[in-house]
């Protein structure tokens, strides 16, 4: 199983799509933990109202802790053999946990990363820019390749992986 952490705050407009993403692969099964940071829109009640038995509603006491303080609290209940990151305003292709577990166990991989489509829209909607977040922080990756410890950390990684 995999535990996809999602702390959100005020993600009513997005997070259903967001989860959808998750849930459009079948084979894998996932338990989606949404950590919600004090949200004062309709966040909670939606994901009540889903009542979907692999999203699990967490809070970090409505403190605003941030997103990172929202991963530890998922972290902390996550019941999976691989953990994921998903940020209630991003979605998922069908493929992608199916493709980073085939990976991980072609190589016996502890963690892999996959890059991130960065598409800025301005407020008509319109598409100003699309690049990766592989590209924008100079890391060209073609293919499978091994990642270290040192670049995680030198290229801001952390966020992509799933171990």
């Amino acid at each position: 199983m995999v535990s996809v952490l999602m702390p959100v705050l005020d993600g009513e407009r997005t997070i259903a799509l967001a989860l959808e993403s998750v849930f459009s692969d079948d084979r894998v099964p996932v338990e989606v933990l949404v950590v919600d940071d004090g949200s004062t829109d309709g966040t909670v009640s939606l994901i009540e109202e889903l009542n979907d038995p692999r999203i699990k509603l967490l809070s970090t006491g409505g403190h605003r802790l941030g997103a990172n303080a929202g991963r530890n609290v998922g972290l902390d209940a996550a019941s999976g053999e691989w953990i994921a990151f998903l940020d209630p305003d991003d979605t998922w292709l069908p493929e992608r946990l199916h493709t980073l577990l085939d990976v991980a166990t072609q190589t016996g991989a502890d963690w892999v990363a996959d890059d991130i489509l960065v598409v800025y829209i301005d407020s008509e909607d319109r598409v100003q820019e699309v690049s990766t977040v592989f590209t924008q922080r100079g890391l060209e990756v073609n293919g499978t390749r091994e990642l270290t410890l040192e670049n995680l950390v030198r290229y801001d990684l952390g966020v992509l992986f799933l171990w």
